[in-house]
């Protein structure tokens, strides 16, 4: 991606921050410009497609009407599939995405309450030319290896995000984002991210972390398709009602969805109806993998 595409992602995160104050809608920049700066020296290698913005869960819908008078529109088919993002979480416009975060992925407390935990850790940085809130040494740490627990050995941007700040950052600016991911109720992502690297597990050992990672942070951290964590979400429904429930919605879902998971589905009303056809073999044809996968992590969460 070219400095100028980085510039003008940059220019409408600053534009959106802008505009969200006006409104009162607490907002705050994640990654992005801000990793670029602190662990690339602003070298444009660190690319990103998006800007992600974390606003307090209580201003959500506040923020999807300014979006809107933005002339942001929501991606077809994005929703509530990780507790990390809001109900609405991919907004486009001319071509620029804005990802909207109320938590982040691996954080077991409330939304609600993520905002407060997180504020304490925030400073004015700079970012497409505007004074923006943004995460501080500490949060960012903190957030470098959630980000790796999340998407797993296989997606190099985050490992490689991890490996930069782990040769950067004190043990110190460590304990103290071990801290934060304690108060965050995020230990076990925390640390599962940090022992992805070899110099993560030298830390992990020195801070004396002892978390044992759940089934869906094993998941993650092994970059699991998404047809295993659809498995583990299904089984974690209550009942055997809850789990056929989710089944059918996953295996039926509404046409909107259809039509961002398929081409097919975008080719008018035939189009969707084949997709639906499709939509069960796709997914029977991924389910032996998928079992398979969910197995492995649930052992190793177990003898973990």
């Amino acid at each position: 991606m070219s400095a100028a595409a980085l510039l003008a992602i940059d220019a409408v995160a600053a534009e959106v921050c802008n505009a969200f104050r006006e409104q009162g809608v607490p907002v705050a920049v994640l990654k992005g410009a801000v990793l670029a700066r602190e662990l690339y020296d602003g070298d444009a290698s660190r690319t990103y497609r998006d800007a992600d913005l974390l606003v307090p869960a209580r201003s959500e819908r506040d923020a999807y009407a300014c979006l809107r008078e933005l002339r942001f529109v929501p991606a077809a088919g994005t929703g509530t599939t990780d507790p990390g993002v809001a109900d609405e979480h991919q907004w486009l416009r001319d071509g620029v995405i804005v990802e909207l975060h109320v938590s982040l992925i691996g954080v077991d407390l409330s939304a609600e309450q993520v905002w407060d935990a997180l504020e304490g850790r925030m400073i004015t940085g700079r970012v497409g030319g505007s004074d923006v809130l943004v995460l501080d040494r500490i949060g960012l740490a903190t957030h470098v290896a959630l980000h790796a627990a999340q998407h797993g050995v296989a997606w190099t941007k985050a490992i490689d995000d991890l490996d930069r700040a782990l040769a950067r950052w004190s043990i110190e600016t460590w304990r103290a984002a071990a801290a934060l991911a304690a108060e965050l109720r995020a230990s076990r992502a925390f640390e599962t991210g940090l022992r992805l690297r070899p110099r993560g597990r030298e830390i992990a050992d020195g801070l004396g972390l002892r978390h044992t990672p759940d089934v869906a942070t094993a998941l993650r951290a092994s970059s699991a398709p998404e047809a295993a964590l659809g498995l583990h979400r299904m089984l974690g429904r209550a009942g055997m009602l809850g789990k056929l429930g989710h089944l059918m919605r996953s295996t039926f879902p509404s046409p909107a969805f259809m039509r961002w998971w398929s081409p097919l589905g975008r080719r008018g009303p035939l189009g969707l109806a084949a997709a639906y056809l499709y939509r069960p073999i796709w997914l029977a044809l991924r389910a032996p993998s998928a079992l398979s996968t969910y197995l492995r992590a649930r052992r190793k969460a177990r003898d973990a």
